[in-house]
């Protein structure tokens, strides 16, 4: 569950699912929040959490150079991996309602409205400890919802390479030992975690509920969910440098000098027209991705959980 919150394309509730762990988790936080602390109510969250914790850490670093340094190839292979969870989702869903499929439209809209804003830097522009609070809750949350990327969510906010950052400088600075080293990424990081924590638990209640009494409009909504997702990962699209007068993380752009300081991972994006070979390259990387999704979902799939624990 870690490393698919990690990567964008890929739901750490689908990883739940996979598991057969998604329904015990939910009652466990649904426990927690009602301050009902017992063993069995503490179980599930600590061992799936701290193994998750432990991958995010190790493996951040990676991860992000390999989102920022090989883009096409990689949001390729995540819209493959976002695709291989559609049949996930589709046998989860009990019937075709009028709500399953007005929650579909739903979600295609939600996430496409998303997309939009990121595409024109809607979010990308924003940076503080709100911002990091925000995308800590809402990273939470998709790391509940089956077939929701946490990652690809971060993505969508401009702030997946920031958070990866982050995590990345918080290491450095622990090996360095140096508190002067340990305090930027602390003042993301900290924000995040308090966002992330609530999000999990706020989100864990509502699907509880949500999936008892509106089993098949709350699966089409998250079935929704899943395929706006692609329209935010268009591949081919490449870093441009910011002029003078442009508006990066909240601050405007005055001088040459500010302007050369701005790290690539801030750049704005803008597609390009790819070569017959990078689109060879990128249509094999979203087809391993799709393949990867879609074994996830028959190991799920063997499982066979209730329609409640969808």
């Amino acid at each position: 569950m870690g490393l698919a919150n990690l990567v964008p394309g890929i739901s750490g509730g689908t990883m739940l699912l996979a598991a057969g762990v998604y329904r015990s988790l939910i009652e466990a936080v649904g426990q927690l929040c009602r301050l009902n602390i017992t063993r069995r109510s503490l179980a599930p969250v600590v061992w799936i959490a701290i193994p998750a914790a432990v991958t995010i850490v190790s493996l951040a670093g990676a991860v992000g150079n390999l989102v920022q340094n090989h883009r096409p190839l990689a949001y390729a292979t995540f819209i493959g991996l976002t695709l291989g969870g559609v049949p996930l989702l589709l046998r989860q869903l009990p019937k075709w309602t009028p709500g399953a499929k007005g929650g579909v439209v739903l979600g295609v809209m939600a996430m496409g409205g998303l997309a939009i804003l990121e595409s024109v830097g809607g979010f990308a522009t924003t940076s503080g400890w709100v911002m990091a609070a925000l995308a800590g809750m809402l990273g939470g949350a998709s790391m509940i919802l089956p077939g929701l990327s946490g990652g690809f969510v971060l993505l969508l906010l401009g702030q997946y390479v920031v958070i990866l950052s982050a995590i990345d400088g918080f290491k450095d600075g622990i090996k360095l030992g140096s508190l002067d080293a340990l305090l930027p990424p602390l003042q993301t990081l900290l924000p995040f975690g308090v966002g992330f924590a609530l999000g999990i638990a706020l989100t864990a209640v509502i699907m509880r509920t949500l999936l008892r009494k509106h089993e098949s409009a709350t699966t089409g909504v998250l079935l929704g969910l899943l395929l706006g997702a692609v329209l935010g990962l268009w591949p081919f699209r490449v870093g441009v440098q910011p002029d003078v007068g442009d508006v990066i993380r909240g601050q405007t752009i005055i001088s040459v000098v500010q302007r050369d300081d701005v790290q690539p991972k801030y750049w704005r994006t803008e597609a390009f027209t790819p070569t017959l070979q990078e689109v060879m390259s990128a249509a094999m990387a979203a087809a391993i991705g799709f393949g990867t999704a879609l074994g996830v979902g028959r190991l799920e799939g063997r499982q066979q959980p209730s329609h409640h624990d969808s």
